[in-house]
């Protein structure tokens, strides 16, 4: 991975041994110490001298100054500052954790040319660690990393020790005077008004052409005064110059000035970006100069003022104004929020709460708020098996009606519901008394008409012998009847399964009507599922479907079953309305019984998962409220 960049590394080299210009360095720190208006400005500007005595492609510091985190990045040359970001980081809370320096080196491609990433603490008075410098550094063959880590260590104990130097706030008091009446603004009611008191007093105190001030909103400005305008036109050519320039120094995170004079290159600050160069071109070569108002480590705002070429910006004229504008950035947050709508609290509420969950101290936190935003996500976007529960009951495939065959009398009873029968078995029996007698009397009258026709063959009568044979044919006729009745006396089952209904026991000795319904008999083996679906779920049901099914007698025994048929006209079944569903279903249990009743559930394909969760919801409340 390193040996990707080296090329392009050695191309920005332009000296070897890259090491700072002794006591130069250490005299600029040490000034640096004596005028700096505060700590945060002083660690940031000593910062930048080390990172550019050691010419460093990549640069960090991080401190922490209780209330206040100062953080600054370095970067030069060609080579991705995201090349090196990780490594920093892990190198430099390495570092702060356990208050020693690091060093370590990496191999280039080219053999002549060595890099190395060196990072040192900074210290508090006490010699606790608050903090740390780090940066690449890099040389041809004379390079020696080590030495450079000395030297480093030196410069970064250099800048805690004169820290102590620096006065704060409170102490340095004086020229604040002539900005007092701007500590009013936490008075305002609206931002507007605050930025318009703001703008005109600059104005009017340093003697400015024009000053602006607008308030960072995510990554761009909402410009909200410019001095001398009661009305800011955001789209008029003045007032966008102004915007892209404030945008600007938003993106560096530091005060920008472009005018003819290089005083501020001197002094170690970049100048004339090209955003400040056009806003200055299209106001005459006109002075210009960018201050981002921080609070708490974060940029929320960006104060710019313009003077003509010939009144150029000097370093104590724009520290002033920084440190008169730095009391008053908690009033203009303050403004600012009370000036708010509705819609931009929530999203600002939300926006903290995001960053108090994402807080590097709070990693179970993340993991809940990550898995909550998944759930929501998969609430509206994932599916779910849609399942319809409803009631059933088992009923026989198809089954065998035993009617009486005849009218007579019941002499017996076999069998009764819920038993179980073979092939052949007797079911009940009628009683055949009577029908014994009349085919005792038939078979009698057939040997009379035997013997009539004998002796009408004898006489040589024929019509006599054809009437006599005759009659013989009825009687056979009525003897046939009889003993087909005879047969039917006795019911049998024409195969194996079990009686579905019908009880004669309390019926012996009475006479049973013809076609009369006797017993119900199912196969074995052979059932079938009537499933109650309601009128709401009958669009989702349909032949092919499949499920399961368990009963009230075992829940633990879930059998699969399929849709064979819906039919088309709705029962009231249960004293409600239900469209009746045929499924088939496999049963061999022997403990299963004709009429046991269960739950079958039908998977009715995938749907969203809100849709699953609140269908029945929704359509209650559509019927209900028409909408």
């Amino acid at each position: 991975m390193i040996s990707q960049y080296t090329a392009t590394l050695s191309d920005d080299l332009t000296t070897e041994g890259e090491q700072p210009n002794g006591l130069d360095t250490y005299q600029a720190i040490s000034a640096l110490s004596r005028r700096a208006t505060s700590k945060p400005v002083y660690y940031q500007e000593a910062f930048r001298i080390i990172a550019e005595s050691f010419h460093c492609p990549y640069a960090m510091l991080h401190v922490n100054l209780g209330a206040t985190v100062v953080e600054d990045t370095w970067h030069s040359g060609s080579v991705d500052p995201a090349f090196w970001k990780g490594k920093v980081d892990r190198l430099l809370g390495e570092c702060v954790s356990d208050s020693a320096a690091r060093l370590q080196l990496y191999n280039a491609r080219e053999s002549s040319l060595r890099l190395a990433l060196v990072v040192c603490p900074i210290l508090d008075p006490q010699g606790h660690p608050m903090g740390a410098v780090a940066g690449a550094v890099s040389g041809r063959e004379e390079f020696n990393p080590h030495a450079c880590l000395a030297e480093f260590q030196a410069l970064t104990r250099l800048v805690s020790s004169c820290a102590t130097m620096v006065a704060s706030e409170s102490d340095r008091g004086g020229g604040l005077g002539v900005y007092a009446s701007l500590h009013k603004v936490a008075s305002y009611r609206t931002k507007h008004e605050m930025a318009f008191a703001i703008t005109n007093n600059l104005r009017n105190k340093t003697g400015c052409e024009q000053v602006a001030l607008g308030l960072v909103r995510g990554k761009h400005i909402q410009l909200l005064s410019i001095s001398g305008f009661d009305d800011v036109s955001t789209r008029s050519p003045g007032a966008t110059a102004v915007r892209v320039a404030m945008e600007e120094c938003l993106d560096r995170g530091q005060t920008t000035v472009c005018q003819r004079e290089d005083d501020w290159h001197q002094e170690g600050l970049a100048t004339g970006h090209r955003l400040h160069k056009q806003w200055s071109a299209t106001t005459g070569s006109s002075s210009v100069c960018s201050i981002p108002l921080i609070d708490d480590g974060r940029c929320i705002g960006v104060l710019s003022m313009r003077r003509p070429a010939d009144k150029p910006f000097d370093r104590q004229e724009v520290q002033a104004v920084e440190k008169a504008m730095t009391p008053l950035v908690p009033g203009i947050l303050l403004v600012d929020r009370a000036d708010r709508g509705l819609l931009a609290h929530v999203k600002d509420t939300g926006r903290r709460a995001a960053t108090a969950v994402w807080h590097r101290d709070h990693p179970v936190r993340k993991y809940i708020v990550a898995g909550a935003a998944l759930a929501v996500l998969w609430f509206f976007f994932g599916s779910l098996n849609y399942r319809i529960t409803v009631p059933c009951v088992l009923v026989p495939a198809r089954a065998q009606h035993v009617v009486a065959p005849y009218e007579g009398v019941i002499k017996a009873s076999h069998v009764t519901a819920g038993d179980r029968v073979t092939q052949g078995q007797a079911l009940y029996e009628m009683d055949a008394s009577e029908l014994e007698l009349e085919r005792d009397r038939l078979v009698a009258n057939i040997a009379v008409s035997d013997i009539e026709i004998d002796r009408a063959v004898a006489n040589k009568s024929t019509i006599d012998a054809k009437l006599a044979r005759a009659q013989r044919r009825v009687h056979e006729a009525q003897l046939q009847a009889i003993e087909r009745k005879l047969k039917q006396a006795v019911a049998r089952s024409g195969f194996q399964g079990t009686v579905v209904s019908g009880d004669l026991r309390q019926r012996i000795g009475q006479v049973i009507a013809q076609g009369e319904p006797v017993f119900v008999l199912a196969p074995s083996g052979g059932w079938m599922l009537e499933l109650e679906v309601p009128e709401s779920g009958v669009s989702d049901v349909g032949a092919g479907l499949t499920g399961w099914f368990a009963s009230h007698a075992r829940p633990e025994e879930t059998l699969v079953c399929r849709i064979t048929r819906v039919q088309p006209s709705a029962q009231l079944r249960r004293d409600r309305n239900v469209f009746v569903a045929e499924a088939e279903v496999d049963i061999q249990a022997p403990w299963m019984r004709p009429g046991v009743e269960g739950v079958a559930s039908i998977d009715a394909g995938r749907r969203r998962v809100w849709w699953v969760l609140l269908h029945r919801m929704v359509d209650y409340v559509r019927l209900k409220l028409w909408v």
